[in-house]
């Protein structure tokens, strides 16, 4: 079934009239197929969204269904790993931005896409009513084993009473949300006065070369500084504080609710040529590094071929299906590893999902590791192999 494509019109400004300024292509090995998904800039105010784009229930059928979406993906998080790493410095932010707030005394805090609970937990905030909405049953249970009161449901169908929360917490949800106006609505009108929200997104105009795709098929919006604050603006807030220090290319921001009335201070920038500068650096850097990626594991498979030998590619997801169109491993794959244990003993594309502490037992002669990110975490994992089997352990990356 061909999937159902929809247009519309610039979500931040609501003018149509936009041009298509980035054009990637996704297999996502889920409901969603072979994507082709087209970026368009706004001539009015300049804001990146994707159109056309999958309709909204392709789009929820897919968080649904698919255990590599967003919200979805397991990582570590023990002590020194990057996602612990990037869990102190949101939290850090977060209480900062909370000082004024919690010299009144303990209120309240929702945190819009909470997962299992992660960042709330972490607060310490002794005495505060902490909610999370989450419409992922699983990841729900975890947080109310916590401690947390999970509604579970996503933010436009919770019916959230008015002027119930001092602090609202959106963490690289707002990208994905098929709907901005309707959401920056909603959290408007839930946050107390003078309350505040608390918003992390990546930064496109700080893309990362890669073999997956920076700007993600899930992301229907795309953010600049200046887009995000306009739209922050026009519904209320006024960006305080602008995180200078994320380890990561997000931006993270605290606003506060204007009274009414209140005209807004904001300085509304227009950084459009910022970001169209970005993309096509983007773009050359991209063809660049798939170029030497590519040179760099022809000469490597043609020699595991030659030998038969065993390999395993270490990540079954989203980085990993760029990877395997990117270059042939067709012959010499025998399974497929990942930390995920939901993953064991499932296809990927058409090798069985082992686990990591299966590597003994494989028989393997070299690990290829297909992540950007998590590379060196993953590699500090496993390159003890190289020592005590033999295992040729192989970064993307170099």
């Amino acid at each position: 079934m061909k999937l159902e494509m929809v247009y519309i019109a610039c979500q931040l400004c609501g003018e149509d009239d936009a041009e298509p300024v980035y054009k990637p292509v996704h297999e996502t090995g889920s409901v969603l197929g072979r994507l082709e998904v087209q970026n368009v800039l706004c001539r009015s105010c300049g804001f990146m969204y994707a159109n056309p784009r999958p309709t909204k229930q392709a789009l929820l059928q897919y968080y649904a269904q698919e255990v590599s979406a967003s919200g979805s993906v397991y990582h570590a998080t023990t002590e020194g790993s990057r996602d612990a790493r990037l869990a102190a410095e949101q939290r850090e932010f977060f209480l900062n931005c909370l000082e004024a707030v919690r010299s009144m005394g303990p209120g309240s805090v929702l945190d819009i896409g909470c997962s299992t609970g992660d960042l709330l937990s972490a607060l310490g905030l002794a005495g505060w009513r902490l909610v999370g909405l989450e419409p992922s049953v699983h990841a729900a249970k975890i947080a109310s084993s916590r401690g947390i009161e999970v509604i579970p449901r996503d933010l436009e169908s919770a019916s959230l009473p008015e002027a119930t929360f001092d602090v609202v917490s959106c963490i690289h949800v707002l990208e994905h949300m098929y709907d901005v106006k309707t959401a920056m609505s909603v959290i408007s009108s839930i946050v107390k006065p003078a309350g505040l929200v608390i918003i992390e997104v990546p930064d496109s105009t700080k893309p990362v070369a890669q073999i997956a795709e920076f700007f993600s098929f899930e992301h229907v919006s795309y953010f600049t500084r200046g887009t995000l604050t306009r739209l922050l603006g026009d519904f209320g807030f006024e960006a305080e504080k602008f995180d200078t220090d994320v380890s990561v290319p997000n931006l993270r921001v605290c606003a506060k609710k204007r009274d009414k009335g209140e005209e807004s201070r904001q300085d509304e920038a227009d950084d459009r040529e910022e970001l169209l500068a970005a993309l096509s650096k983007h773009k050359e850097e991209t063809q660049k590094l798939e170029q030497r990626i590519a040179d760099r594991f022809t000469p490597l498979i043609a020699q595991w071929k030659k030998t038969s030998a065993r390999v395993a590619i270490y990540g079954a997801g989203m980085h990993a299906r760029f990877l395997l169109e990117l270059v042939d491993f067709n012959d010499c794959i025998v399974c497929m590893l990942d930390t995920d244990p939901r993953k064991h003993g499932t296809r990927f594309v058409r090798w069985e999902v082992r686990g990591p502490q299966m590597i003994e037992k494989l028989g393997l002669d070299a690990i290829v590791i297909s992540s950007r990110d998590y590379q060196e975490e993953i590699y500090e994992t496993i390159a003890h192999y190289q020592d005590t089997l033999g295992i040729e352990v192989v970064k993307c990356y170099p």
